[in-house]
Order: C-alpha cells, then sequence, then structure tokens
C-alpha cells in the first residue's frame, strides 16, 4: 500500500511538472541548434548499476542517426556519461518518444526506479510509451536496430501503429503504468523482441510484438505470450482492428476483421453477499474480408456457423489470458475495479483479501460473436456456369 501511495504521488507530481514549467519562459528552454534531440531511450542492468543506451532518430536530411551508450551508478550518473561524451551538442530528453526496458532490468525490480525518475525529472516525458525488451536487452534494440537511415525510433513508431490496428499488444505510457500501479497494485506493459531478418533481407536486427509482461506491485511476474496477446487486448480494450482467421466445418479458412468489442465483467453474489462468481462477456462484430472457398454467406445457417467459430477462437484467448491474471495473483485486467462500481458493502468485505480472492473466484467467459457482411460482398462470386 505504501508503494502504491508513493507511485500515485509520483503520477500526480510528474503530470504537473515534467517536460516543462509555468513560467513566461521555461526553466528548460535551449537553443535548438545547440542540442541532440534524444528520440529513443533504453534502460538495462551494469555492474556499476544502470546502463543507457539513447538514439536520435532520423535526424534530418543525409544525416545518420546517432546511437550512444554509458553506464553509470544512476540514472542521472549514465545520462551524465552520456552528455560527457558528447561534447558538441547537449542531450534534450524532453522530445523523447519511447523508452525501452530489458527484461534483466524488470526482473531485478527496475521498473519502479525508472518511473521515478521519469516522474521527477523536469526533462522527461512521462507520456512516452514503455516497453519491455523480452528475451534481450534495451542496449541491443537501441545500437543495433536500424541502419545508416533509420534506427529503433522509426522501428518502435512502425511496430506501434501495427499492434494498434492488430491488437497483437498495445504502447502504453508511463503515465498509464504508473497510474495502473497506483491504482490497484498491477500493470500490463507491451513488450518487444529483437529478431533477426532473413539473411536475403540484409539479416538485419527488427523488433517484433512480444505479447505483454506482466507487474504485480512493481515486479515483474509474468508474460502474455504472442499466441494468445490477442484476448488480452480485447479484455483491456485495446482490440484494435485487426484480422482473424476461423475454419468453417468444411474446413475452408474465413478472413474476418474485428469491427468492435466490448467487455464487460460482471460479479455474482450469493445469497451470504459472498463472491460466487465473475462473469466476463465479450461482444464482437466482425466482417468477412476473404472467402478462400466460394460459399453462401448470406445463409443464416453459415452465418451461424462462422458466428460460432469466432466465438470458440476469442474465448480460447480469454480463457487463457484470465488463467494466467488469476495464476500471477495478478489483476492487471482490473477485474476488481469493475466489481468495485456498485459492489457497496460487499465489494468493502472483500477488497483487503481481493488479489487472494481472484486468485480462487470461479470465472465463467462469454463471447458472443456476430459475423455480418463487409462493405457490398454477399455470396461468393458463382463459377458454375449456367447463367444468362
Amino acid at each position: 500500500m505504501r508503494r502504491r501511495r508513493a507511485l500515485a504521488l509520483l503520477l500526480a507530481a510528474g503530470m504537473l511538472c515534467s517536460g516543462c514549467s509555468t513560467g513566461a519562459i521555461s526553466s528548460n528552454y535551449r537553443a535548438v541548434e545547440d542540442l541532440e534531440l534524444i528520440q529513443t531511450i533504453g534502460v538495462d542492468r551494469a555492474p556499476e548499476g544502470v546502463c543507457l543506451s539513447a538514439a536520435t532518430g532520423k535526424a534530418g536530411e543525409g544525416e545518420a542517426p546517432k546511437r550512444m551508450t554509458q553506464s553509470g551508478v544512476s540514472m542521472l550518473a549514465a545520462l551524465g556519461q552520456l552528455q560527457d561524451r558528447t561534447p558538441s551538442a547537449e542531450l534534450f530528453y524532453a522530445q523523447t518518444s519511447y523508452l525501452l526496458l530489458g527484461e534483466e532490468a524488470a526482473a531485478a525490480g527496475g521498473l519502479t526506479p525508472l518511473l521515478d525518475f521519469i516522474a521527477r525529472d523536469p526533462d522527461m516525458r512521462l507520456s512516452a510509451p514503455l516497453f519491455i525488451v523480452r528475451g534481450g536487452t534495451a542496449q541491443q534494440a537501441v545500437m543495433e536496430t536500424g541502419d545508416d537511415k533509420t534506427d529503433v525510433t522509426e522501428a518502435l513508431a512502425a511496430l506501434e501503429k501495427d499492434i494498434t490496428l492488430d491488437g497483437t499488444s498495445h504502447a502504453y505510457t508511463c503515465t498509464d503504468i504508473a497510474r495502473a500501479l497506483a491504482g490497484s497494485g498491477c500493470a500490463v506493459v507491451g513488450a518487444v523482441a529483437c529478431v533477426r531478418t532473413p539473411e536475403s533481407e540484409g539479416g538485419k536486427l527488427a523488433l517484433a510484438p512480444a505479447g505483454y509482461a506482466i507487474f504485480r506491485d512493481g515486479d515483474y511476474v509474468g508474460s502474455i505470450e504472442p499466441e494468445t496477446a490477442r484476448g488480452a487486448s480485447m479484455l483491456l480494450g485495446a482490440a484494435g482492428h485487426g484480422d482473424l482467421a476461423v475454419t468453417d466445418r468444411d474446413g475452408a479458412t474465413v478472413m474476418l476483421t474485428l469491427d468492435t468489442c466490448k467487455t464487460d465483467f460482471r460479479p455474482v453474489w450469493d445469497g451470504d453477499g459472498a463472491l460466487a462468481r465473475v462473469d466476463v462477456t465479450l461482444k464482437l462484430r466482425a466482417g468477412i474480408v476473404e472467402l478462400r472457398v466460394p460459399r453462401r454467406i448470406t445463409a443464416r445457417e453459415y452465418q451461424d456457423e462462422l458466428n460460432a467459430a469466432l466465438a470458440a477462437l476469442v474465448t480460447g484467448w480469454a480463457e487463457d489470458v484470465i488463467a494466467a491474471s488469476q495464476a500471477l495473483s495478478a489483476d492487471f485486467l482490473g477485474v476488481g475495479q469493475a466489481l468495485a462500481i456498485g459492489g457497496g458493502r460487499r465489494w468493502a468485505a472483500i477488497r483487503g483479501d481481493w488479489p487472494a480472492v481472484w486468485q480462487s473466484v470461479p470465472v465463467r467467459v462469454t463471447v458472443k460473436a456476430d459475423v455480418g457482411r463487409t462493405f457490398d460482398l454477399r455470396d461468393g462470386i458463382d463459377t458454375s456456369g449456367g447463367g444468362t
């Protein structure tokens, strides 16, 4: 509880003072020509304490992005080391677009100190998205991604657009993460992985979505794998509008595009006022975008078949994510906060024991899917002949 209060105070302070002052002339004003704008910062563990890596992004026409890395006993010391080795310009962090935290640093409790530093430092931005680098280091991502024209910043910008569309992860900002930790003690953070492109494409380092990293009381306790991450996004209200592949009863693949997804958490109380069950309902609307085999999709029977196939797919994802949340005793889905609305005395009675209650309470998942036609697509094109 003390840690949550501290995070809440830091969040409030950061919102008021991060990045600018209230004076007529900002306290962090610098002449643009004297600045080196840092676009991405990576944080890892180091024998000394902290390893910081930084990249400028695509600076200008014909100018290659700059990458740098240094270590120090603290964040501030490492920043000082970076500046000492860049004497020709002042490093400027108020325009930082992305933050990366290595998985080893996250496992060693590095998230809370990082949020603490960003909230306190007037030149840092709480509004910047933060990603965990799973299976690798932030240093590798910052120093090796890209080429002499682009760097990790452009890679993260492209990845953010992709995951916003398809729901395979989500770009949560430092503010989002700090607010979640302060509110429920649990937070979900988008994750990326360093991968190599095929040798035919140069064998370069690239970034790929890697599901979600889960934190409880600031500690890194587990993850949601990419295979079920879309279920987490749906439960978290970040489903996007990506493509979904389902199979009809004849084994033919039908491609759908998700239109909308609404999630509802409702408690079921027994006669004594105890929590008997949590009902989770997801309502999906999707459209058919591709038929691999011609079908009469206007037939009610076929639409019902696709509805059932989509519901089964999403039910499996949702059940896996909820099972992981309960096994980790980490309510990163915000179920407790949803139950608190209208829960009154019944919620007050279990609030203090909610982590233990959440671990054992039965959960029933219901998915209601409605697959319709997309734009003017009707039945599959008839190739049987016999037309007039």
